[in-house]
């Protein structure tokens, strides 16, 4: 059956903000660095000296044809090892939240919170159980706050100045853009408002900032975006599992927190185009659709390359909010196939079957367009 889509498209241009990529595994929410460094055993900065390939790979994304990479310290926060020592590092899948190492990771610069060594990691590494001598391995997750070395300023800033900054309160957090361009967020401000006290500071180079010895409380982060940017998350903290208390009656660019006595708080957030899309999907005789699949395609290429995804409400409105500046076709039901949520096929914005036909919506990060 064929059918005529009614659709009304609003693009509107706000500040916006995204989580960050995820791998095959699940983590909670971020630890603060305080709390990482208490649960640690072994808080070490290093150089990746040596792989211990067992063989060629077999596939892409062999981790078992590695079994271990070396440490060499260079540096000793908390921990029985000092400058010089060698720790061997477990290999692993990468689903189970670990990092992996290969002959690329040489060289390379960490922050390293780990527990013991242990000889069960050996077993881990190969994924069988090992018969005669183990080696005793550390173990490191992604999911904490063990990081390369570059990305690492947030940390680093409270455990290089450890012996005077021991005990007191600290709020914290890094920010970068979503875009891969590298540009800095340094000088951004961002205000720190409580009860009986609100401070403004920046964000310093790397990416974060840091305030100490603020009372204990309830605390609202905002973050100054720049026009045509707005904050999203980058980890969740992992103090605060209340989404309604973290978000309820803030602004885009708010977030709030809790700071404890004596503890830290950490915010992580991102930086991406404040950008929406909004438009409704009605039937030809005016009913609302609902739970209608909407993709948003780019157009600024050749290839059709999806940007974003969602579906109706019960009004038959649906919104886009972290499409990237661009144009787009937006597209109803764009496999095409008939079922019970989708009574016709393919249909492009403004209402036509055929792609040649079909409108562009034009996204433009930090203006207000309608239309």
């Amino acid at each position: 059956m064929k059918a005529i889509l009614l659709a009304t498209i609003v693009v509107s241009l706000l500040f916006l903000i995204t989580p960050t990529s995820v791998r095959a595994c699940s983590c909670a929410g971020k630890p603060t660095t305080l709390k990482e460094f208490d649960w640690s055993e072994v808080v070490v900065a290093g150089r990746i000296d040596s792989v211990n390939r067992l063989r060629a790979d077999e596939r892409e994304y062999d981790y078992s044809a590695i079994l271990s990479a070396t440490l060499v310290v260079t540096k000793v926060y908390k921990g029985k090892v000092k400058v010089g020592d060698k720790l061997v590092l477990a290999q692993s899948s990468g689903a189970d939240c670990s990092f992996t190492w290969n002959e690329e990771t040489i060289g390379s610069e960490w922050l390293l919170y780990l527990s013991g060594p242990s000889e069960d990691h050996h077993e881990l590494a190969l994924g069988q159980t090992i018969v005669g001598a183990k080696q005793a391995m550390y173990w490191t997750s992604f999911c904490g706050r063990s990081t390369s070395l570059k990305n690492a300023a947030s940390d680093l800033a409270y455990l290089d100045n450890l012996d005077k900054l021991k005990g007191k309160t600290r709020i914290s957090g890094n920010l970068a853009y979503s875009t891969e361009d590298n540009r800095s967020v340094e000088g951004i401000e961002v205000r720190i408002k409580g009860k009986e006290s609100q401070i403004t500071t920046k964000y310093l180079k790397g990416g974060f900032f840091e305030t100490y010895n603020l009372p204990p409380g309830e605390y609202v982060v905002e973050v100054i975006a720049p026009r045509g940017w707005k904050v999203g998350e980058n980890w969740r903290p992992g103090h605060i599992d209340d989404e309604k208390f973290y978000r309820e009656g803030l602004t885009k660019n708010e977030r709030r927190i809790r700071l404890g006595n004596g503890s830290h708080s950490d915010l992580d957030l991102s930086l991406i185009a404040d950008t929406s899309v909004t438009g409704r999907v009605l039937s030809p005789t005016g009913k609302p659709l609902a739970d209608v699949d909407i993709t948003a395609l780019s157009a600024d290429s050749q290839e059709r390359r999806q940007r974003g995804w969602t579906s109706t409400d019960q009004n038959g409105m649906f919104t886009f909010e972290t499409l990237a500046a661009g144009s787009f076709q937006i597209v109803v039901n764009d496999d095409g196939k008939v079922d019970a949520k989708h009574a016709f096929g393919r249909v492009f914005y403004p209402g036509v079957l055929n792609e040649s036909d079909a409108g562009l919506v034009y996204v433009e990060a930090g203006r207000y367009n309608a239309g």
